[in-house]
């Protein structure tokens, strides 16, 4: 989850969020990619979330450590984000 820097404007936000959007056509390990804007309902919520499905650990961070993905946290989000949150969690086989 990523709250953005208030000084972020709507054209920044709509490239950070089309950018993380398009992350899957560079990162092949990718099988599922959600990215969702803050709705609006509550007040205090972070502005983007994304659920990214790995087929494995090793394909979680081969996503994590991509030079593609490590430029564009570089070039777009760290520079726009005032916090982020994040966790990595292995889904049961049941």
């Amino acid at each position: 989850m990523l709250r953005f820097k208030p000084e972020a404007n709507a054209e920044t936000r709509a490239t950070v969020v089309a950018g993380l959007r398009g992350l899957p056509s560079h990162v092949p390990t990718i099988r599922g990619w959600t990215v969702g804007e803050n709705a609006g309902v509550n007040p205090d919520a972070f502005d983007v979330v994304l659920v990214g499905e790995f087929d494995d650990v090793e394909g979680y961070v081969a996503y994590r450590d991509h030079p593609f993905h490590v430029e564009f946290i570089r070039t777009h989000t760290k520079p726009n984000t005032a916090d982020r949150a994040s966790i990595q969690f292995e889904l049961d086989d049941a």
